[in-house]
């Protein structure tokens, strides 16, 4: 903390200020009533011993370990996506309001010049505090923020209230805390250059419709009816009201972006600039903390939000930078992968760039602009801000750029090597091809390979890097619409000629000149660019030094394609028809079975055994719920007595018909071996049915005598990956399980099981298992073995096709 600021803090205060220090960090305990009038629990007396003894490192596998919503919302390392993305110099001087535990802290130290954190909880700051000792730039100042206020500093360069400003009718008194908050805090902003910025929920936003609980208190609908149910501790906003707020405060220049899925755990971040597509937002079942209902298909809904331009209305969440714009209007967050693999990846716009220089004058309000974008994440590139000859058949946008960097230090080496591999994809794949038709011309190269240059994070010196600075890399922006979309829109309309042909020609131009000894394991539909006749690689973060042939490329392009959205394979199947599809690009069952094998692997060097957020909820045990299952007979049968009588009756029909059939494809059998073998006198029916997302989390009691038992995930021809299983608590019993399950199917090296059998099974010695951990002998009381399994059907002629044989 500089002089200046300890003598404004200090200034009109009782002179016996008592402070205590934590490796680096400086608690001020001036303002603190003298106990904490907010807590969670023991959860935070288990916290505060978490970051006392164990490092940083080993947080993730606690939240794997734990799976308890408190320990991942405070220890996560993606929630300080939030604010990573921010473009800082290093030289900032910032306030964080609400700072809690210090999830979001530990990025702006590392980030900005100096920290200043407020917070009302000792016990929560005292858990930021030895989270982050080993910073020198943080204070932590423990008090309400009504009594800290005043002897605040008046030039923070940012003031930071993620998850805060809807809390302020509880900390500040008067009839309008929201405008009383934004006045108070715009005395302590550094002159014209200073910006606030707020995350917060959408009091509209499209989960609350689908299904989920209103985020702070727990009630259905809450929000949506404008908290008219009662009391309730916090308070969200829609755009609309929020941004009549800050005008009523003064405020002329404000930017919205859209953090996805919602601010906690941000992913992806949108703003006016560049909002999303439909089909980006297919990760919406993130349910951590409690059961939700599933009123709709939410990716779905958003297909028809975002058509009609009505995205800034239903997104989840907010966040908004008060004061001048900033350049970035673009951010992927690829955190769900092994340390060494993990980036962040932004559109910039270097027009704006004037607008991070401290004493510049306030920008302009950012509205919505829904200009033509690039959706790829990643195009043609330049060499630290001069902008490269413009290609043919490619417009120039000068002022935008694509710019990635690590997210880690064990991924800067992984950054650092994309410039080369620049140089050496275009030495294979920019030479002229002569072909016709649509295909490369004499004057036009196979592919584009958009350039990549080396660049320091947000123009610091070289020698800036000894102190924390990043080198990332740059690209050039291209517009055009990726090859994933032009698939996806022959699909819409039942084009099966201009489907083939673009697969054609896909195999065609990455199979140039595959005499040099170079490729990219991802040249996937969506990184490849299209514009006319011009077509451009991008984002090529897996070069490899060897030729991957053509048709290997196209196998995996199109296993990606199916997978990533589950309406895909129902549309090829029916408009083509899968296997007539392999047969018609030449794809052996060899190639399949040997390209599955090595698409696993692959993913499982990527991810590391990470589990993405996503899945990781539905091993936390937290339910989704359709409502038609919870409906009893009798509450149906209600249902008949109305005008329409007949037609319900007809409806509810067919919906039992349809939960039947699907009950007996997809219902899961839990079979016990006592001594007499597998028996249907000794049998489990589990009676829910497969999540949305196709997980399923469920617990079955297992009598003592049992010495063999069975699980059957469906029966239909499938991919399964068992994601947890264990007796009761009992930790050596799920690593057991793993280790020795039995199964008829064929195990890929990243544990996903294929069975191309109507009668898929694994199985377990159940009582070698309980003895090796201290649980054997008949006992007279079941056991409970928790269980999360996920499962994809699949048509049984692609099942055989790629099932390895022995």
């Amino acid at each position: 903390m500089s002089d200046l600021t300890v003598r404004q803090l200090n200034e009109n205060t009782v002179p016996d200020t008592k402070t205590e220090k934590i490796g680096g960090v400086t608690l001020d305990y001036t303002y603190y009533p003298g106990e904490d009038y907010y807590c969670d629990g023991k959860v935070e007396d288990e916290i505060l011993d978490i970051v006392q003894h164990e490092e940083p490192s080993r947080f993730e596998d606690i939240i794997r370990e734990r799976k308890e919503w408190p320990i991942l919302y405070h220890l996560s390392s993606a929630r300080g996506n939030i604010v990573d993305w921010i473009p800082f110099d290093g030289t900032e001087k910032v306030l964080e309001i609400g700072a809690g535990p210090g999830a979001i802290t530990g990025v702006l130290a590392e980030k900005c010049a100096e920290v200043t954190c407020i917070d009302l909880s000792k016990k929560r700051s005292l858990i930021n505090a030895y989270r982050h000792r080993d910073c020198d730039n943080v204070t932590i100042l423990v008090g309400n923020f009504e009594d800290v206020e005043p002897h605040l500093a008046a030039d923070y360069d940012y003031i930071f209230l993620i998850g805060v400003f809807e809390y302020a009718e509880s900390y500040l008194h008067g009839e309008q805390p929201f405008h009383t908050e934004l006045n108070l805090l715009q005395r302590h902003l550094r002159k014209e250059s200073g910006r606030i910025c707020i995350a917060i929920e959408n009091r509209l936003g499209l989960k609350y419709f689908a299904g989920c609980r209103e985020d702070h208190s727990g009630t259905y609908f809450d929000g949506i009816e404008d908290y008219q149910n009662g009391e309730h501790p916090a308070t969200t906003f829609t755009r609309p009201a929020l941004e009549k707020i800050f005008r009523e405060c003064g405020f002329a220049a404000y930017s919205f972006y859209y953090p996805y899925p919602d601010y906690k755990f941000t992913e992806t971040l949108y703003s006016d600039r560049r909002l999303p597509e439909g089909a980006e937002l297919s990760d919406n079942i993130r349910n951590f903390d409690r059961d939700r209902l599933l009123l709709f298909d939410e990716t779905r809904a958003y297909q028809g939000i975002t058509k009609d331009g009505l995205y800034p209305l239903f997104a989840n969440s907010f966040e908004v930078i008060l004061g001048p714009m900033l350049p970035v209007t673009y951010c992927k967050f690829s955190g769900d992968r092994d340390p060494q693999y993990r980036i962040r990846t932004e559109l910039y716009d270097r027009a704006l760039e004037a607008n991070t220089a401290k004493g510049d004058e306030a920008g302009p309000c950012d509205t919505a602009d829904t200009s033509e974008v690039s959706i790829s994440g990643a195009a043609a590139g330049t060499s630290e801000g001069t902008p490269m000859p413009p290609m043919p058949g490619v417009v120039p946008e000068e002022t935008r750029v694509i710019r990635k960097f690590p997210l880690t230090r064990e991924a800067a080496a992984h950054v650092a090597r994309m410039p080369e591999s620049y140089l050496k994809l275009a030495a294979r794949y920019e030479k002229p091809q002569e072909v016709s038709e649509g295909q490369p011309t004499e004057l036009s190269p196979a592919l584009r390979i958009a350039p990549c240059h080396s660049i320091l994070e947000n123009n610091r010196a070289a020698a800036d890097v000894a102190n924390g600075a990043t080198y990332g890399v740059t690209y050039d922006f291209i517009s055009g619409r990726t090859l994933e979309s032009l698939l996806d829109e022959a699909l819409r309309t039942g084009n099966r000629d201009a489907f083939l042909s673009l697969l054609h020609t896909y195999a065609l131009r990455v199979g140039a000149n595959g005499e040099v000894p170079v490729g990219d394991y991802d040249m996937t539909f969506s990184n490849i660019i299209v514009n006319g006749d011009v077509w451009t690689a991008i984002d090529y973060e897996w070069e490899v030094d060897e030729a991957v042939p053509a048709r290997e490329l196209l196998f995996r392009s199109l296993l990606c394609y199916l997978r990533e959205d589950k309406e895909r394979p129902q549309r090829v199947d029916a408009l083509i028809g899968m296997d007539a599809l392999l047969t018609r690009l030449c794809i052996t069952n060899e190639e399949a079975e040997k390209l599955s094998r090595e698409e696993d692997a692959f993913q499982n060097r990527v991810t590391g055994g990470t589990v993405a957020l996503g899945e990781f909820r539905a091993q936390m045990g937290t339910k989704v719920i359709k409502p038609v299952e919870l409906q009893t007979e009798e509450e149906k049968a209600e249902g008949l007595a109305n005008p329409d009588g007949e037609n319900r009756q007809e409806e509810l029909r067919q919906q039992r018909e349809a939960y039947e059939k699907n009950r007996a494809l997809l219902g899961v059998k839990c079979y016990f071996d006592t001594g007499n073998g597998y028996n249907e006198n000794e049998v489990t029916e589990i009676e829910q049915l497969y999540q949305e997302e196709s997980t399923m989390s469920f617990d079955v009691k297992v009598p003592g005598n049992v010495r063999f038992f069975r699980l059957d995930p469906c029966s239909v021809p499938c991919l399964v990956m068992l994601r947890d299983i264990c007796i009761g608590e009992n930790q050596d019993s799920r690593r057991l399980f793993m280790k020795y399950r039995r199964h008829n199917g064929t195990e890929s090296a990243g544990g996903t099981i294929l069975y191309a059998t109507s009668d898929p099974w694994m199985d377990w010695d159940l009582a070698k298992i309980r003895r090796k951990c201290g649980l054997a002998g008949n006992r007279p009381e079941p056991d409970t073995i928790h269980i999360t399994l996920q499962m994809a059907g699949i048509p049984g002629t692609m099942a055989t096709m790629i099932e390895q044989k022995d």
